[in-house]
């Protein structure tokens, strides 16, 4: 509030704020840290789910190729599923990362209490959030390109038919 006798006099900056220890609630810290063993689980998950991804990937071009040609396909029809597994894993990493790096900042949250490292958290878990739903909407974009060009196909089956 303005000092109403010196109405030219400089505003004050509050002591607080700015990345200052103590000026994040308890209740926050207390959320942040009984956050943190979950985040972490679910990281490790998509670690291990990244590694299962790029060995199927693996075996998925190998076996695809060589199984494709002996029944009729091209090779290069493995190959692709292998790519696409492939992307998937990497996928699976950043999501991963992006989890353990707001882990490592909710820690270091707890241990100063500072809005700055608080506000890193947040960041960090924004990025994973952002990555989430952007895969999300191409999850969605796919599929509604799947089932249109199944029903176009369809659809001009039958015309064909005729």
């Amino acid at each position: 509030m303005p000092d109403k006798s010196n109405v030219y006099a400089a505003p004050k900056a509050p002591l607080t704020g700015g990345g200052a220890p103590g000026d994040i609630s308890e209740g926050i810290l207390e959320n942040l840290r009984r956050t943190r063993p979950w985040v972490l689980l679910i990281a490790v998950l998509l670690f291990i789910g990244a590694v299962f991804t790029v060995i199927a990937a693996i075996s998925m071009a190998v076996v695809g190729t060589i199984g494709g040609q002996q029944a009729g396909l091209p090779a290069a029809m493995g190959i692709g599923m292998g790519v696409g597994y492939l992307v998937s894993g990497v996928i699976y990493l950043f999501l991963g990362i992006y989890l353990v790096k707001y882990a490592g900042a909710i820690k270091r949250s707890g241990l100063s209490a500072s809005s700055a490292d608080v506000e890193e958290a947040i960041g960090h878990q924004r990025s994973f959030w952002r990555l989430t739903g952007i895969l999300a909407l191409f999850a969605i974009l796919f599929m509604v390109a799947i089932i249109a060009s199944v029903v176009i196909g369809g659809f001009a089956g039958g015309m064909m038919a005729h």
